[in-house]
């Protein structure tokens, strides 16, 4: 027992540890290398404890008393990857206890962090499965995860089901007393319930900018009394700044953009002089709402510019999903740039594409995808004088430009993490092929979105995503990629290798890895580069 009490010591000291830092962008190397011991020790610990019986765990509530604690601040912080790792582990834990209200406490801030990965499959199947495992629950507790849980619909654009959890979660609400949702929630019954106006508000107004005409003014008659209603009730100033985002959003709905303008410019400034559970920085929305505000009215130029400045705020100043709102309106931005200018050329869009990646990462969207770019293409000139006609060099450029663009889908935290990346944290990484390709074809760069899905196939077939041999042109990507991250320092975790080690490496894995024109490309450049 003196055993565990050390143990829980240490999660003790790194919940003050949380209160005490900035937020982990702002860190200098040294105190994020220290961070990251205290992660991977805790990882550990939760990870020994999960896999233990029963009767060998240490006082299980007594320690949910501290951890749950983390879920929050983790989230501010912007460590969200550690809260979906250590939430994913101590929910294992908490499952065997059967008590409800745990459980779904902890479970309600993991499929918050599934939401912010765009892990919607694995979210949906656990809150699935604790709904059917524990029907009739009505805790507060219970009304929390009822909200996540249509968070994750509400960012796949499914409206209808996230209406439909939004009010579960609203009617449970009224149910409750204040200081079960206080105890719980961290927030007051009218809070919570003014929570879900705003959030069934929401489901209206984007079902609205998706309409014309009688259908469109019934969504806005739909929205239009619960924005009302907000106004009647007796809510924090923190959640004063979430239904001002409601109403800029409204505005802009009716267009109404002077009003829309008004009710944007406040939103920064009084999230500014507001503390409690609802407070998180309102900068990113901000940058969001001026961008959206400027699309809607026609300036395509201006909103590029506010939309930029969101995705430089992301990572350290946002609330909930606001990542996944950015990227969105940051595609739809980007192409309608170039549909009202058709003169621009798809070399332009792409360019623009890796600004926005730069703006949020300045290690994947700037040095290393120009440098993968260089290499593509001058591999391309090289194979194409040995006999490969078939190469378009203009589309190498391009796809080693936005190889990484799905990287714009994954958080700063696991992006820059320092702490040893786990199994299923390395699976998400993965995952920016298929977020890629998915933007691309998206943005109509359908040609690139091919060999940037394929880029990390492999010749045996034991590649990703779909574990196929690779085109030409994404075995090219794929071999500038793997040989710019491993001869560049970069990350702040990365050692760089040496040419001629990388080169031998890659060497020997030719046609096993690397398709073998690849290898003779990359050897030939990376020679000649040398002897300058």
């Amino acid at each position: 027992m003196d055993h565990w009490n050390s143990e829980l010591d240490r999660i003790k000291q790194f919940d003050k540890l949380l209160d005490e830092i900035s937020p982990l962008p702002s860190l200098s190397d040294e105190e994020l290398w220290k961070y990251s011991e205290t992660v991977i020790y805790i990882q550990d610990l939760l990870s020994l404890v999960a896999s233990l019986p029963s009767d060998k765990k240490p006082p299980i509530f007594e320690w949910d008393d501290t951890v749950s604690n983390l879920w929050r601040k983790l989230f501010l912080k912007g460590d969200d990857v550690d809260r979906l790792t250590f939430g994913d582990l101590w929910l294992k834990s908490l499952i065997e206890t059967k008590d409800t209200k745990r459980i779904f406490k902890t479970a309600s801030a993991f499929l918050a962090s599934c939401r912010n990965f765009s892990l919607f499959e694995e979210g949906y199947e656990v809150a699935v499965s604790l709904l059917k495992r524990f029907p009739e629950d009505k805790s507060a507790a219970m009304a929390n995860f009822l909200n996540t849980f249509a968070s994750l619909f509400y960012c796949e654009s499914d409206w209808e089901k996230a209406e439909e959890y939004f009010r579960r979660a609203k009617d449970l609400g009224e149910t409750l007393s204040n200081d079960e949702c206080v105890k719980w929630i961290k927030c007051s019954k009218e809070d919570f319930i003014g929570q879900e106006i705003i959030n069934i508000a929401e489901t209206h107004i984007e079902r609205g900018f998706l309409s014309k005409g009688k259908l469109k003014e019934e969504w806005i008659s739909k929205a239009k009394p619960l924005i009302f209603e907000l106004e009647k009730r007796n809510l924090s100033e923190g959640l004063k700044s979430f239904i001002n985002v409601t109403k800029a959003e409204f505005a802009l709905l009716i267009e109404n953009f002077s009003e829309a303008e008004e009710i944007i410019d406040d939103i920064d400034r009084l999230s500014k002089t507001i503390s409690g559970p609802y407070y998180y920085s309102m900068a990113t929305t901000h940058a969001r709402l001026k961008a959206k505000l400027n699309f809607i009215s026609g300036d395509y130029n201006k909103a590029y510019q506010w939309i930029r400045k969101a995705l430089r705020l992301v990572s350290i100043k946002t609330y909930p999903a606001e990542d996944l709102f950015v990227l969105k309106d940051a595609i739809k931005i980007v192409r309608k740039l170039f549909e009202e200018e058709p003169n621009r050329e798809d070399v332009e869009l792409v360019k623009d594409l890796v600004l926005l990646l730069e703006d949020k990462d300045w290690y994947t969207g700037g040095f290393h995808s120009r440098q993968v770019a260089e290499l593509c293409l001058k591999i391309g000139y090289f194979l194409k004088n040995d006999g490969h006609r078939e190469l378009s060099i203009l589309d190498l450029e391009m796809a080693g430009l936005v190889h990484d663009i799905g990287k714009l889908r994954i958080p700063w935290s696991l992006l820059n993490k320092i702490a040893p990346i786990t199994p299923k944290e390395r699976e998400i990484l993965k995952l920016h092929a298929k977020f890629g390709r998915d933007i691309l074809n998206e943005i109509g760069l359908t040609d690139s979105a091919q060999v940037v899905y394929e880029h990390h196939e492999t010749m045996d077939g034991k590649g990703y995503p779909l574990g196929k041999i690779p085109s030409l042109p994404a075995s090219i990507v794929g071999i500038c990629d793997v040989f710019d991250a491993s001869t560049t320092l970069n990350r702040r975790y990365k050692i760089a290798k040496g040419v001629k080690e990388a080169l031998d490496e890659i060497d020997s894995l030719s046609n096993i890895k690397y398709n073998p024109h690849a290898v003779q490309g990359i050897k030939a450049v990376a020679e000649k580069m040398q002897r300058r």
